[in-house]
Parts: C-alpha cells; sequence; structure tokens
C-alpha cells in the first residue's frame, strides 16, 4: 500500500523511479516495474549495481502479525535478512536508505512515544521490524528510519483497517473495534509527501511520523462512518483481550511526533484531516486509477 502511493507521488514529481515486487504485479506509466526476491542477497546487490539510485525507500515487508508469530524464521527472513541486503546494498552504491517501520516496536504500557523512547517489542512481527531497523544503524551509512502507522487506500485487492470498516458498514453489517487499542494513524498519501520532504531536507536518523493525535480504533471507525455518512451505530466497541489472537499487541501505540514536527517546521496532519482527505481521494477517481495501474513489469529473478 505505502509503495505503490509513494510511486503515485513521486509520478507527480517527475522523478525518476525504480519499483520493486515480488509477487503482487505493478505496473505504473513511466516507471520501472521490477519482479524480484529481495531474500536472494546475491540477486539483489546485482540490481542494485544495475539501477544506482540515489535514495531507497524499504517499505516491503511481512506484516501479517499473526502470521509473522507462525513463521518466525520466514518472518526474520523477510523483515531482518532482507533487510540487511538492501542496507549493503544502499552502502556499496552510496544510497540513502529509507526504512519504513512501526510504532509496533514498543510494548504498549505508556504510549505518547519518542524516539529517545527503549522499544520493547511484543510479538515477532514488531521484534523484526526492531531488528531491522539494528541492521539499518549498524552500517552508520546514510540512513532515514521512519516509525508510523499508515492507512488509506490499496493498490492489492487485500483490504487496509479503513477498507475493511467501511466495507462492512456500507453493507450494513456490524463490525468490532477495539475501544482500548491507541494509535496515531496517518493517511498514506500524507506519509509519502512527507517521506519526500525529509529526503528533500536531507534529514537523516530515526523519527516518529504519524498523526499529531491519537484515537483508538473504535474512535477511527466512528469518525470514518461519521466522514462517509454511514450508520456508526453499526461499530460495535470491543477489547482486544476478548478476540482470540496468535500473538500479543500492545494496547497503547501513539507517537509523539514533535521532533518531525521541528524538523520540517510544521504540524503532522491531524486525524480528521486525513479522514476527509481519504474520502476525497475515492470521491475524484483517484482510487480506481490506483488499482487500474496493476499489470505486468520487467522480471529480474532470472
Amino acid at each position: 500500500m505505502l509503495g505503490s502511493n509513494i510511486v503515485t507521488f513521486l509520478q507527480g514529481e517527475n522523478e525518476d523511479i525504480a519499483a520493486i515486487y515480488h509477487t503482487n504485479p505493478v505496473k505504473f506509466n513511466n516507471v520501472r516495474c521490477i519482479k524480484t526476491d529481495i531474500t536472494n542477497e546475491k540477486l539483489l546487490k546485482n540490481l542494485f549495481s544495475e539501477l544506482n539510485p540515489d535514495i531507497i525507500i524499504h517499505c516491503a515487508a511481512q506484516t501479517d502479525v499473526d502470521w509473522c508469530e507462525k513463521h518466525p524464521s520466514k518472518a526474520y527472513s523477510i523483515n531482518v535478512d532482507a533487510t540487511r541486503f538492501i542496507a549493503e546494498a544502499a552502502k556499496e552504491s552510496d544510497s540513502t536508505i529509507v526504512y519504513i517501520s512501526t510504532d509496533s516496536v514498543f510494548n504498549g504500557n505508556q504510549g505518547n512515544y519518542h524516539e529517545e523512547d527503549i522499544p520493547d517489542p511484543v510479538n515477532i512481527y514488531a521484534k523484526s521490524k526492531l531488528d531491522g531497523e539494528s541492521e539499518i544503524i549498524k552500517l552508520n551509512h546514510k540512513y532515514l528510519i521512519v516509525r508510523t502507522n499508515i492507512y488509506g487506500w490499496n493498490l492489492q485487492e487485500k483490504l487496509s483497517l479503513n477498507e475493511w470498516f467501511l466495507q462492512k458498514l456500507e453493507s450494513g453489517q456490524k463490525v468490532s473495534a477495539f475501544d482500548d487499542v491507541l494509535f496515531s494513524p496517518i493517511l498514506v498519501n500524507d506519509l509519502a509527501k512527507i517521506i519526500y520532504d525529509m529526503i528533500n531536507a536531507r534529514l537523516t536518523g530515526l523519527y516518529h511520523t504519524g498523526s499529531s493525535e491519537s484515537c483508538s480504533k473504535f474512535e477511527f471507525a466512528c469518525n470514518l462512518a461519521d466522514i462517509f455518512s454511514l450508520d456508526k451505530n453499526l461499530i460495535v466497541p470491543v477489547t482486544i483481550d476478548s478476540v482470540p489472537l496468535v500473538a500479543r499487541r500492545p494496547k497503547n501505540m501513539s507517537l509523539n511526533t514533535k521532533k518531525i514536527h521541528h524538523a520540517l517546521n510544521r504540524e503532522m496532519p491531524d486525524i480528521i484531516s486525513g479522514l476527509v482527505k481519504l474520502k476525497f481521494l475515492r470521491d475524484t477517481g483517484y482510487v480506481r486509477t490506483l488499482k487500474n495501474n496493476q499489470g505486468a513489469g520487467y522480471n529480474y529473478e532470472n
């Protein structure tokens, strides 16, 4: 979801872009779309040697939390080993690497997390993403780590958080939402622009980049229903402990965004403005255009 929306944004900035995918084909106008396997070290390094990029935005990851808990070695191969390969390739090509991390690296007991707070991941997914951060930092090269939590419109058919809520509500179905899980969600399109601005400002290091405020998943769903003129009475508040999940989840993932606010000299978007833009994107045809961009790209696996 993030990669496709970043590419779409960068098309408007007339940047020279290569989009790398594995199992989900993508095709964008005037963009080199390349199929490869980031867990194959030799293949990946040869590709980056050929491309010689100035910037590598690494947003590929296995993000299914319960799947990671069941398949830890595969999760580490994708989220840690591949990240090390990409970081090493970035150093060899003298590229800046932008690594997309997660708010889940914290245990969720405190909330309003600053960059200086000590991570304490509670599941395999979060541990693997934190270890990915460590691989980036270890090389002591030019890097930018962005911890975040996104929502938005997905190029693929799998549903993002807002798409899942909307699908249920628009079909008149009741939907459960956690009222005890807090986060600072940011619209993927807003994050794409912020990442671009961070790159242009030559920022380095670690930044928490989310909305300027936090809310529960239940509040998020209710705000979504209001903005899309749907019946929020269909949204049922539940606690996360009442749901049988394979992996433990942190309950308060809210991020403090003062560092990025000061670095870019502007506030991060609030939740309502992001949801309003989310609706605008669908109403004006952006989603249809995004999803219609799918196709076949160049195969770099052979």
